[in-house]
């Protein structure tokens, strides 16, 4: 080779192994990232008709408060399988679900009823884990399965007051508490 060309072929040989070395790929280890997400189990209550009058009674029959104030409760959960909601309605003490205003007057839980959904009447002399006494009344007892696990309903209580006719005119008033456990 001529003393000419051999620098340029040495020269065409560097270049050329540059070119070489800067398309090489390099590929790094593979590294993982663990990715935890927890949806929290969640049940709500409301109540879409928070107020019932029944109006004037009359001591001693049965009076059922008007159809336009059927409490709405809504239950809405986020639960595991094999859980069981319950929904109770109850009152603070046995004795009073209502008090006279001006009198004093109890009328007690076993005088007031409720309906659920428009089946059979049932009288607030149970227990539940919310009270200390017969005070309550189950509004309903759901199994959660995959098709429900996620779910809202709602439920209508109509209330009917049976007040005793001992009872003297007066204004009566009370509270009638809904809450929700699943187990």
């Amino acid at each position: 080779m001529s003393r000419t060309l051999r620098p340029l072929v040495l020269c065409l040989f560097t270049i050329s192994c540059l070119v070489n070395a800067q398309a090489t790929t390099y590929t790094s280890t593979k590294v993982d990232v663990a990715l935890t997400a927890i949806i929290a189990n969640g049940l709500t209550t409301t109540i879409a008709v928070p107020t019932v009058a029944f109006g004037v009674i009359t001591a001693g029959t049965a009076n059922t408060a008007p159809l336009a104030q059927a409490i709405s409760v809504i239950s809405a959960w986020n639960l595991g399988v094999g859980q069981t909601v319950k929904m109770y309605a109850f009152f603070d003490s046995a004795s009073a679900a209502m008090t006279g205003t001006l009198s004093g007057q109890l009328v007690p839980t076993s005088a007031v009823s409720a309906s659920v959904n428009g089946g059979a009447a049932q009288s607030f002399t149970s227990a539940s884990p919310f009270t200390s006494g017969s005070t309550s009344a189950t509004v309903y007892s759901v199994l959660i399965s995959a098709a429900n696990a996620v779910t809202t309903r709602t439920d209508s209580i109509t209330l009917t007051i049976t007040p005793s006719s001992s009872l003297m005119a007066d204004t009566y008033t009370g509270t009638l508490h809904f809450q929700a456990q699943a187990i």
